[in-house]
C-alpha cells in the first residue's frame, strides 16, 4: 500500500498539481513487489502476478499534451499585456 500510494504522490509533485494517478501508483506497487520478491521469492501475492500480467498484455499508455496548461498560459500573457500598456490602442469610433 505504502509503494502505491508513493507512486500516486509522486507523480502528481512532478506533474504539480493534486490529479489522482492511480496508475502511476501500481507501477510502484509491482516495482516494489519485485523487489521484495528477490529477497523472499516464496513471498508470491497472486493479486500482484495478475496485474503485472495485465501490464505486460496492456498497450503502452499514451501521452496525452495538456492542451488547457499552454491555454492558460496564452490567456495570462494576454491580460498583462492588456494591464502593462503593451497592448494595441483601440481606436475610439465616433458617431
Amino acid at each position: 500500500m505504502a509503494a502505491y500510494f508513493a507512486g500516486d504522490i509522486k507523480s502528481q509533485l512532478e506533474k504539480r498539481r493534486p490529479a489522482d494517478d492511480p496508475y502511476r501508483g501500481w507501477l510502484a506497487a509491482i516495482k516494489a513487489y519485485r523487489q521484495i520478491l528477490k529477497k523472499q521469492p516464496d513471498m508470491v501475492i497472486q493479486e500482484m502476478e495478475d496485474l503485472i500480467a495485465k501490464e505486460q498484455r496492456a498497450p503502452s499508455k499514451p501521452r496525452r499534451r495538456n492542451y488547457s496548461r499552454s491555454r492558460t498560459k496564452r490567456r495570462m500573457a494576454a491580460i498583462r499585456r492588456t494591464w502593462s500598456g503593451e497592448a494595441q490602442p483601440q481606436t475610439k469610433i465616433e458617431a
